[in-house]
């Protein structure tokens, strides 16, 4: 829509804006495009872990951790799985492979 040359956007697509004299001797155009609104970024605010120790025995079943996003309407969810010692376990995607005797700390970020 268009008051007084304040151009205020309504939906989607392409619009012809157009300027007469009050003659009618004169015209101009302006051609405006609108595009989608870019929905707003929501922030991680923390993560949490379903387990706080999870006991294994090498060379026997793996255990699962699920990692828990807050808040539950982030924008980018992804995380990156580590061990501090890959020689007691190891982690893909939350699963935790027991590999030899030990501890190790599983982190999710």
């Amino acid at each position: 829509t268009v008051v007084n040359g304040v151009v205020t956007p309504v939906g989607e697509g392409t619009a012809v804006i157009t300027v007469t004299t009050t003659d009618g001797s004169f015209t101009a155009s302006s051609v405006v495009n609108v595009s989608a609104p870019i929905p707003p970024v929501v922030d991680v605010t923390g993560v949490k872990l379903d387990q706080e120790t999870l006991d294994l025995t090498a060379g026997e079943a793996d255990g699962l951790l699920k990692a828990t996003i807050e808040p539950a309407n982030a924008t980018d969810k992804d995380v990156i799985w580590s061990s501090s010692d890959e020689t007691v376990a190891t982690v893909v995607n939350g699963v935790v492979t027991p590999v030899g005797e030990g501890t190790a700390v599983i982190t999710v970020t």
